[in-house]
C-alpha cells in the first residue's frame, strides 16, 4: 500500500467536489434563466459523477396528488338546502344573478329591506323646463321591433304622421341622453345614456341630472296614465354589462344548449336563475327602477324577459312584460 498514491487520490477527489461546488455556484449566478435547483445536483448529478446510484423516486409522487375532499359536515337539512341553492347560483351567473334577484324581491314585497329607490315625482313639465334641447312628436317606431306590436295587442303604426298614436322624443344634454318612444301600454327606449353621479354626490345635482328610469317615467306620463304601462322594449342594447352577459354567459350555458347570436325570440319565466341573471344586467336594473318608481312596491312584476340579437350578435333587443300582482284577500 502506497500512502503517496492514496493521499494523491483524496486530492484529486477533493479537487472533483471544489470543481463541482464551483460549477453549480457559476450556473445559479450568471445563468439564472438556466438555473438548475440545487435539489437537483444534489440528489441526481453530483452521484451521477462521482459514480453513486442515485435514489429512485416512487411513481405515485411525480404528479401532484389532488386535494383531498372536505369532510361533510353535519348541517340540517335547510342548511343543505340553502348552501346547494347559493352554490348553485354562483357556479351560474353570479353577481348579475344575486342582484337581479334582489331587485326581484324589492318589487314583489314592500317589506324586503334596502331598496334605495324612491317613487319618482319627476314630470315632463320639468324636463321640458330644465332642457333646451329637446324635441316631442307624433311619430311610428322606425325600429324593426314594431313587428310585435300587433302581436302583444298594442295599436298598429299610422300610415299618417302626424297622427301616430307613438310619440317620438329626443333629449339632449351634457349630462343625460334619451331617444325613443312611448305609445299606448310602452316605453321603447332606442338611445340613452347618462353620466355616473355617485352616492356622494350632492342632492343638487343629483337632482339635475335624473336617472334614465325617471325620465322615460316622465316621458310616458305625458300622454298615458302609468298604471296602464305593460311593456318597455329596449331597441339596440350596446351596453356592455349588458351584451356581454346575454353573449359569453347566458347563450353560452351548457344546460340552454344555445348560442349567440340568436335572432329567435327567447323568453325568460320569473324567478327563474337566467331571468334574476337578466335583471341583475345594466339594462335590466334600469327598467327595474323604472317599475320600483312608477308603482307601489308588491303591485307590480316583470313577468318576463324577452330577449333576441341584432346585426349579426353586436346589438341586442330585449323586451320587458309587466303585469299587475293580484290582490290577495282572507275569505
Amino acid at each position: 500500500m502506497n500512502p503517496l498514491r492514496d493521499t494523491r487520490g483524496l486530492f484529486m477527489l477533493l479537487l472533483k467536489y471544489i470543481w463541482l461546488l464551483g460549477l453549480w455556484v457559476w450556473s445559479n449566478l450568471w445563468f439564472p434563466p438556466l438555473m438548475v435547483r440545487s435539489s437537483l445536483w444534489l440528489t441526481y448529478l453530483l452521484p451521477a459523477l462521482l459514480g453513486l446510484p442515485a435514489p429512485r423516486q416512487p411513481c405515485d409522487q411525480l404528479q401532484p396528488e389532488p386535494e383531498p375532499e372536505p369532510e361533510p359536515k353535519n348541517d340540517t337539512d335547510e342548511e343543505r338546502r340553502i348552501l346547494l341553492r347559493k352554490g348553485e347560483r354562483t357556479a351560474r351567473y353570479g353577481r348579475f344573478q344575486d342582484e337581479g334577484e334582489e331587485r326581484r324581491r324589492w318589487i314583489a314585497d314592500p317589506g324586503e329591506p334596502d331598496c334605495f329607490i324612491p317613487r319618482s315625482t319627476l314630470t315632463f313639465t320639468d324636463i321640458w323646463a330644465r332642457y333646451s334641447r329637446l324635441v316631442s312628436y307624433p311619430e311610428n317606431p322606425c325600429y324593426e321591433i314594431q313587428g310585435s306590436f300587433e302581436a302583444l295587442g298594442l295599436p298598429p303604426e299610422s300610415r299618417l304622421e302626424n297622427v301616430s298614436p307613438y310619440r317620438y322624443f329626443n333629449l339632449e344634454s351634457p349630462f343625460v341622453h334619451w331617444m325613443g318612444y312611448t305609445g299606448p301600454g310602452m316605453v321603447l327606449l332606442a338611445d340613452i345614456g347618462r353620466v355616473q353621479v355617485g352616492v356622494d354626490a350632492t342632492w343638487e345635482r343629483r337632482r339635475r341630472v335624473p336617472p334614465i328610469s325617471a325620465i322615460s317615467q316622465a316621458f310616458y306620463e305625458r300622454d298615458f296614465p302609468i298604471h296602464t304601462l305593460r311593456y318597455v322594449f329596449v331597441a339596440c342594447v350596446i351596453n356592455e354589462n349588458t351584451l356581454g352577459f346575454l353573449s359569453k354567459q347566458l347563450y353560452t350555458q351548457p344546460t340552454l344548449n344555445l348560442s349567440w347570436p340568436d335572432q329567435t325570440p327567447r323568453s325568460w319565466i320569473y324567478g327563474t336563475p337566467e331571468y334574476d341573471g337578466l335583471l341583475g344586467t345594466r339594462i335590466g336594473k334600469l327598467v327595474a327602477y323604472l317599475v320600483l318608481g312608477a308603482f307601489a312596491r308588491g303591485t307590480r312584476r316583470i313577468s318576463q324577459i324577452v330577449t333576441k340579437s341584432n346585426h349579426g350578435g353586436e346589438s341586442a333587443c330585449m323586451r320587458f312584460d309587466i303585469e299587475t300582482i293580484a290582490a290577495t284577500g282572507s275569505g
